[in-house]
């Protein structure tokens, strides 16, 4: 009978060994594709802070990062490519062609929707995801959607106000008479609950909205 023992032994032993080389191999992915990133933090932040960057720059970033996500596809990667690529979009003074401004935006938009279908409780980028649609294709009713699904997964989050009520404002002609309400809704717990309210005077973009945010905030005191 003991004459198992130390074979039972080495058999653990040799089961914890290939146990740790699995785990090992689960993880390198994970793990490389965090380090392709920290590689890139500087240019992220200077591309976050409007410092200027040179093409060579960018072209050496974007091929980190994109050697990053196919190492590790997860949400999270996905959206830190996103943000990328929509910031050196919005970046005017890149010269760049239309095509290839549009081609960007269109991926940033692409890697939103693969990171929201596996981790669809992030707020800020149902938020993203309408603005991109809605900067490719202008107000449509596909934008609507997106922006309650935004509301619905954190309507109190007051950085996304000014933003939400944008988008709201720019496909009003697109909402259902049901969605009006539920936005004019939203928009009155916003006036009520924000302690700066000159935002929504800087949403006013023309007659039209003002005309929608006297109708909805009408009963509203010191609206008018």
């Amino acid at each position: 009978m003991n004459s198992t023992h130390p074979r039972l032994s080495a058999l653990l032993r040799g089961l914890m060994a290939i146990g740790g080389i699995v785990v090992l191999m689960l993880a390198w992915p994970v793990a490389k594709s965090s380090l392709l990133f920290l590689t890139v933090e500087p240019f992220y932040a200077k591309v976050r802070e409007r410092k200027p960057f040179t093409p060579a720059e960018l072209r050496a970033a974007l091929n980190t990062v994109n050697a990053a996500v196919a190492t590790d596809p997860s949400a999270i990667h996905y959206i830190r490519r996103s943000e990328l690529l929509g910031w050196v979009a919005a970046t005017m003074t890149l010269k760049i062609t239309d095509q290839e401004r549009r081609a960007w935006l269109q991926q940033a938009k692409e890697d939103l929707e693969r990171a929201l279908r596996n981790d669809p409780a992030r707020t800020a980028d149902w938020f993203s995801l309408a603005n991109l649609r809605q900067w490719l294709d202008g107000p449509s009713p596909g934008i609507v959607p997106l922006v309650f699904r935004s509301i619905e997964t954190g309507p109190t989050l007051s950085f996304l106000w000014e933003g939400r009520l944008r988008l709201l404002l720019d496909n009003w002609g697109y909402l259902t008479d049901a969605e009006k309400v539920r936005a004019g809704d939203y928009i009155v717990m916003m006036w009520r609950r924000s302690d700066d309210r000159r935002f929504f005077g800087r949403m006013v973009y023309g007659p039209i909205d003002e005309v929608i945010l006297r109708s909805v905030l009408q009963n509203e005191p010191g609206a008018r």
